[in-house]
């Protein structure tokens, strides 16, 4: 008879349990990506409103290892908010070095903590060594926002060249910072650079996808500084 009736406690309290480690996992998402925002503004007012560069594929791939070379370092300008190409190939340095992050744009910024990269519900690790360790970053940059060379000067998005690309605080007028998606945790199975881009000319097809960490939902960050869970569908 006890032993039914620890079980049927434990039926009860479990799911309970479950919920709070979820929430308190959310809020701490929230705190990460919040912290992430204000190093990415602190940035502009040092770079005459400029936000930080926001770079893909080949432009963050190698960095960590050029840039701890202090005898020839990595030109600045390659360098984006966060560099690295991170996904589930076994023994791939970028998915532990946390030089990608230090040595990038915001590390100056962030006073080199590289927890903030990190949702801490995303459990989803690679093999390292011989070893499964988590990856060191769990989010991306909205690829409308942050220059990608090409970009700087033609204000325009080089995949979707009839929509903006924000290099400043200035131009986020349309939406306002508020409504204007920062950061977001991307799909463990989608996540490389730190660079996320959507099809804005199809609702048929993704490109990269956002992850759904907190009880199908993810953290977003937006750029006037504030954090917010959401599902995918209640940013549609």
């Amino acid at each position: 008879m006890v032993i039914a009736i620890i079980a049927i406690l434990a039926g009860l309290l479990l799911p309970a349990l479950a919920k709070a480690k979820t929430k308190a996992q959310g809020i701490m998402c929230m705190n990460n990506t919040k912290q992430l925002t204000l190093a990415w503004l602190i940035y502009a007012n040092d770079y005459n409103d400029f936000v930080s560069p926001n770079r893909d594929g080949g432009d963050v791939q190698g960095i960590a290892a050029a840039t701890a070379n202090w005898k020839n370092p990595i030109p600045y300008a390659k360098l984006s908010w966060a560099d690295g190409w991170v996904n589930f190939a076994a023994n791939n340095s970028d998915n532990t070095n946390t030089l990608n992050l230090t040595l990038a744009a915001l590390g100056p910024y962030t006073s080199r903590s590289v927890g903030i990269y990190h949702c801490p519900a995303d459990q989803y690790p690679a093999k390292q060594g011989g070893a499964m360790m988590l990856r060191v970053r769990s989010n991306s940059m909205n690829g409308f926002i942050g220059d990608r060379a090409s970009t700087r000067t033609t204000g325009k998005n080089d995949w979707y060249p009839a929509y903006l690309q924000y290099l400043k605080l200035g131009h986020m007028s349309r939406p306002g910072p508020a409504s204007l998606w920062l950061l977001v945790d991307e799909h463990p199975d989608s996540i490389n650079d730190g660079w996320l881009i959507t099809d804005v000319t199809s609702k048929s097809r993704w490109v990269d996808l956002p992850a759904s960490y907190h009880n199908g939902a993810c953290g977003f960050a937006f750029a006037d500084g504030h954090s917010e869970i959401h599902t995918d569908q209640s940013l549609a």
